[in-house]
């Protein structure tokens, strides 16, 4: 988990602006006649795709700040309660492991929404490049037929140019969606965390009575592998925005 490497959220929106600019130009292009309709509503689709992506990302980062400040504060108060136990504290454990595992559990569903729409996001990139491509071998073909050279010829020519450029983008913009999909192994590790969680939760009184520092310092550590990342990604958030 140590190795994740998450774009910004802003990194995957970017691409919206580029898709949406591509989409007017080549609508109006006398080189894109037959394509540039069918080209311009799947770029415009991307686009909504990778906002709504990257906007989760988003809401995913934030909402993780907060799972990991309230696990470090409520376990380090029941490491404190267990110096000295005083009867109805059982009651106490029981109640904020339930909370913690009930922040895990939405948590979880945050992630997994953001990995269907970068899903999304995806599938929808690739049907756009393949019509791409084939709008550039009909630009290719409206520039060499085109026998004056006119300023229709020179626009057609930079609209082409232009047209190559968003296929980087979609490149791009590939690459970052493509590093998301790791998060389905960070939902993996939220899952198991999720089920040491309800292990104890569901346990009986003398299940968390027999809670003891070790339980919570391991506990603690698998947490502190998931804050390492999500710290990470917080960072480069703050890093993209400042």
């Amino acid at each position: 988990m140590n190795t994740i490497d998450l774009p910004a959220s802003d990194a995957i929106m970017a691409h919206t602006v580029s898709c949406r600019r591509a989409a007017n130009m080549i609508e109006r292009s006398p080189a894109f006649k037959n394509n540039g309709k069918m080209i311009a509503s799947n770029l415009r689709l991307f686009g909504e795709k990778v906002m709504i992506a990257g906007q989760d990302l988003r809401k995913m980062y934030r909402k993780g700040s907060f799972v990991f400040t309230a696990f470090d504060i409520e376990i380090d108060a029941m490491m404190k309660k267990l110096e000295k136990l005083e009867y109805g504290d059982i009651k106490y454990f029981s109640n904020r492991l339930n909370k913690l595992a009930d922040i895990i559990k939405e948590f979880r569903i945050m992630v997994a929404d953001t990995i269907k729409s970068v899903t999304d996001a995806e599938n929808t990139r690739d049907g756009t490049e393949k019509y791409i491509i084939e709008g550039i071998r009909e630009a290719e073909n409206f520039i060499v037929d085109f026998k004056s050279n006119s300023v229709e010829l020179t626009k057609s020519k930079v609209d082409l140019q232009i047209t190559n450029d968003i296929m980087k983008h979609l490149h791009n913009a590939a690459l970052h969606l493509d590093k998301v999909k790791i998060l389905i192994d960070y939902e993996d590790k939220l899952y198991d965390l999720s089920t040491e969680m309800s292990q104890i939760t569901t346990g009986g009184y003398d299940d968390i009575l027999n809670l003891s520092k070790t339980d919570l310092k391991y506990l603690k550590n698998s947490v502190d592998i998931l804050k390492k990342t999500h710290d990470k990604f917080i960072r480069k958030e703050n890093l993209i925005e400042g």
